[in-house]
Order: structure tokens, then sequence, then C-alpha cells
């Protein structure tokens, strides 16, 4: 077998490699009970989890994280905030130092999170997409693994 065919033989592998971890990439969703429309924007998403305050229609946004080394919060802490688990927990520190923002509701568990969301309009939270019924929660912002 000559150069082209090895070569042709790598790509197709490399293919394959790529095309295995994109199906097994998950879709997270940002979600909230709500009354009205609502989509945000990545930067807004990451403004609100950074401490930032928005309101929409009366309704103040408030969003809640899992424990600190839970899946879903490192990949949320990666792919929409930018940041990994020890940086943002420096911002927090300095945060709390100079008293500029709160950080986020911390819940105990995913139960605590659903339950949540489901008792007032406004609180956002993190789950996969497989996780979150649509028909009883609205999707502000998607994203994948």
């Amino acid at each position: 077998m000559g150069f082209l065919g090895k070569l042709l033989i790598a790509c197709i592998c490399v293919i394959n490699v790529f095309a295995i971890k994109a199906a097994d990439a998950t879709d997270y969703y940002v979600f909230t009970k709500f009354p009205e429309p609502l989509t945000l924007t990545r930067q807004q998403v990451k403004q609100l989890y950074l401490g930032a305050r928005l309101q929409v229609a009366d309704i103040k946004l408030e969003p809640l994280v899992l424990p600190a080394g839970h899946r879903w919060r490192a990949v949320f802490n990666t792919r929409v905030v930018g940041l990994t688990e020890s940086r943002i927990n420096s911002y927090w520190a300095q945060m709390r130092f100079t008293g500029k923002r709160k950080p986020p509701l911390e819940v105990e568990s995913i139960k605590q999170m659903f339950d949540l969301v489901e008792s007032k309009s406004g609180i956002l939270a993190v789950a996969p997409s497989d996780l979150v019924d649509k028909k009883l929660y609205q999707v502000v912002y998607q994203f994948t693994e």
C-alpha cells in the first residue's frame, strides 16, 4: 500500500473518531418557568451566572448552580461562562471581598434544582436536554457539551 493509501486510511480513522465524539455530545438547556417568551444570548446567561442582575417583565431572573464538581456545572462553566471552576472560585472570592456581586444560589441536588425552578418564575437552571420537558419549562438558551 502506497503513501496515499495509508494517508486515506488515516483520514478515515480521524473522521470516524470525530463522528463518534459528535454522536456522544450532549445538548444542555438553560431553562425556567416564565410566563412570557424569553430567549437569552450566551453573553446574557454568562453575565447572570457571574452575578449581573436582569429583570424581564417585572420578574428578576435568578440562576441556580449545582455543587462544585458536578459534571453539568463543569460543562456549563467551560462552555458558557468560559472559565474553569478554580477561576470562578477566584472571581467569587474577589466579588465577595468587594461586595459587588453575589454568587448564584447553590442547590444540593438535581431534585432540589427542579423543585426550585417549579416553585418560582424566573429561576434559571441547567440540565441535559433529555431531562427538561419543553411542555413544562421554557428553554432560554441551549448549548452542546
